[in-house]
This record gives C-alpha cells, sequence and structure tokens, in this order.
C-alpha cells in the first residue's frame, strides 16, 4: 500500500491531492505523487523515481569512491554541507552516529543513464536540471541515524565566519531525498519531519522538500532527521540540492575531473582551498573559488603549450647547428694532400733541372 509509506506522528492528516505546479505520470512503473503537506513544510513524495537498477548503480558508485565517515561538526559547504544548525538537539555529541557519505562529482562526464536521471528529474518536478547539485549519498550501518537537522547554506558577514559562507546568493531552494534501500518496517531508518510525520523508506522513492518559506528564508518547520535504523544490512539514501543559481561550469567540469580517479570523489585538499577562499573573502569566496578553479587549468595549460614551443625550439636549433658541420673529413686532410702535391711537384722540377 503506497499511502502507508507516511506514518503520522502528531495528528495531521496527509492530503493526496496533486500539487500544480508538478507534472503527474501514470502509476504502475512509472512517478507518481503522493502530497504529504502543502504548508509548513511544503511536502511531497515522488513513487518509482529511480528503478530499482538505477538504485544500485549509485550504491556501486558510491562504494567505489570509498565512502567517508560523515563529521557533522565540521562544514562542507562545497558539497552542501553546513554546520547543525542551533535549532538541533543540543548536546548532541554525535549528530550522525554509524553514517558514511560520500559526494559523487560527475558533472558533465555522466554517462547516458546518469543524464536520463537528470531528465527525468527535471521533467517531473519541474526543477532545472543545471540548478541541481551532484548526488550525496548516505550510508547507514546498523545503528546508524543523523540527528534534527536544516538543509541550507549561512551567509557570512565577514571573513570572521570562518567556512560558513557558500557565495553570494546561493541557497538550497528544495532537496530532493532519494531511498536506495527497502526497509521493513521493524528495522526503522524512518526520515522524519519534527513530531509531525515520519516516512518509511521505500527504494526508488524520492521526499521532495522545500528548505525556503514564499519570503526565501529558511524554513524551519523543514528541520528533519533520520532515525536510527537496525537492520543487518546496510540502509542507503541520496540526496540531491535544488540551488538557487546555475551549478557554475567549474563545478560540472572542472571539479569532475579532479574526482575522476577516485570514482568521483573530490580530494580534501580540494575542499580546503574552498574553504581558504571562504575564510579569506567571505560571502563571494565561493565566486572567487569558481574563477580560480577555472583560471588556474587555463594557465597550466598555457605554461605546458609555452614548455611544448620551447622545446620544439630547442630541438630546431640543435638540429639546425647538426646540419651545418660537413659529413665527411676531407677539410682536416686537404692540407696534408697539398703538401704532398707540393713536394712531388718540387721534386719533378728538380729532375727537369
Amino acid at each position: 500500500d503506497e499511502d502507508a509509506q507516511v506514518d503520522e506522528t502528531q495528528g495531521q492528516e496527509p492530503t493526496y491531492s496533486m500539487p500544480d505546479r508538478v507534472r503527474l505520470y501514470a502509476s504502475g512503473d512509472r512517478p507518481f505523487f503522493e502530497d504529504v503537506s502543502h504548508f509548513q513544510p511544503v511536502v511531497y513524495l515522488i513513487h518509482h523515481l529511480l528503478t530499482d537498477l538505477e538504485c544500485d548503480d549509485l550504491i556501486a558508485q558510491a562504494d567505489k569512491s570509498t565512502m567517508q565517515p560523515f563529521d557533522a561538526h565540521k562544514s562542507n559547504i562545497l558539497e552542501g554541507t553546513s554546520l547543525p544548525d542551533p535549532k538541533t538537539k543540543k548536546g548532541d555529541s554525535n549528530p550522525g552516529a554509524k553514517l558514511d557519505r560520500t559526494y559523487l562529482w560527475r558533472g558533465l562526464l555522466k554517462s547516458f543513464g546518469e543524464k536520463a536521471i537528470d531528465e527525468r528529474i527535471e521533467q517531473v518536478t519541474g526543477f532545472p536540471r543545471d540548478h541541481l547539485s551532484e548526488f550525496q549519498v548516505n550510508k547507514f550501518q546498523t545503528g546508524g541515524y543523523q540527528a534534527p537537522h536544516l538543509d541550507f547554506l549561512p551567509k557570512l558577514d565577514s571573513a570572521a565566519g570562518a567556512g560558513a559562507g557558500a557565495g553570494a546568493g546561493v541557497s538550497q531552494m528544495a532537496s530532493i531525498h532519494v531511498f536506495l534501500s527497502d526497509v521493513s518496517a521493524e528495522d526503522g531508518g524512518e526520515f522524519r519531519f519534527g513530531s509531525r510525520f515520519q516516512i518509511r523508506p521505500k527504494k526508488g522513492m524520492a521526499i521532495v522538500y522545500h528548505n525556503l518559506d514564499e519570503n526565501d528564508n529558511v524554513d524551519a518547520s523543514t528541520l528533519h532527521s533520520e532515525l536510527e535504523f537496525t537492520g543487518s544490512a546496510p540502509m542507503y539514501s541520496a540526496k540531491l540540492y535544488v540551488n538557487s543559481v546555475p551549478t557554475p561550469y567549474s563545478r560540472t567540469l572542472v571539479l569532475p575531473i579532479l574526482a575522476l580517479p577516485t570514482g568521483g570523489r573530490l580530494n580534501q585538499n580540494v575542499r580546503d582551498f574552498h574553504d581558504f577562499f571562504l575564510d579569506r573573502f567571505g560571502d563571494a569566496g565561493g565566486a572567487y573559488f569558481d574563477k580560480a578553479m577555472v583560471g588556474i587549468p587555463v594557465l597550466l595549460l598555457l605554461a605546458l603549450l609555452q614548455l611544448i614551443f620551447y622545446l620544439v625550439q630547442q630541438q630546431s636549433k640543435a638540429s639546425d647547428a647538426t646540419s651545418t658541420v660537413p659529413k665527411d673529413s676531407t677539410p682536416s686532410s686537404s692540407p696534408k694532400k697539398a703538401k704532398k702535391k707540393s713536394k712531388s711537384g718540387s721534386k719533378s722540377k728538380g729532375g727537369k733541372g
């Protein structure tokens, strides 16, 4: 029963009308919608957003990239994670236990199948694909959970707020959370919004929720958590952020190329480089980072071309110098021959005399 995916926790009756902003698809194995909440927060479900095979492929990519333990006490603004919000549970020394995470930088290097997923999400939700982030994949071991938090990228007022800005004008308008595993009711792992309702995992199903209110302020009612998972096999989920501005060229080509050797996972040094710009330039740091990530490869390419030109020029000069030297050694032996000739000539003259 599809409607049974939503569990009420505080007397709110879920409604099942179709939101006007999205496109309706037939049921079966095609995406269809289940409306959960119209206001504070705006939440709806998309069943069958991903196929089982697409879910399995995402899991395989994430495992190949070597997932890292999630550190909820450290911001990772470049990949869409900020520090825990003050509204989260105070005194929780471990906001995300037994949770591994990776961010798959694919960009313009995506396969045909990956591009088809982006196109489907754009058609179904109405969100432009160039505003979508990459997939953030989470892996919950037995006992894993994530404490209440908000999806948002706070801005910096000055360089003093180290690591808390994402670049002027950038915000996560909405989030698309996709379950990659089927989980039985007794194994937990529900996605919960405050104390209002919670949603049980179902493979391929997505939860879409708007992080901003009508005034473009962070909607505190989207505070959400992932409850403790008690199953034996790992539980996987993925998340896409819908950003307020298109993804810049540096993050659709340069960063995916840098992440290619590690299966899509970006090296920590690149993330630290991004944080350096945030510390130095505040809100504008993200824009400066993007310029640097395009400018540095261009400069390196120009330097490489100049080096190649220099080596070719040196080789050309060396070949020219070699070609000016005669092939046989007749010039060095000609003076001796000339002397012999002159001696024999003098003898012949003396004989005649």
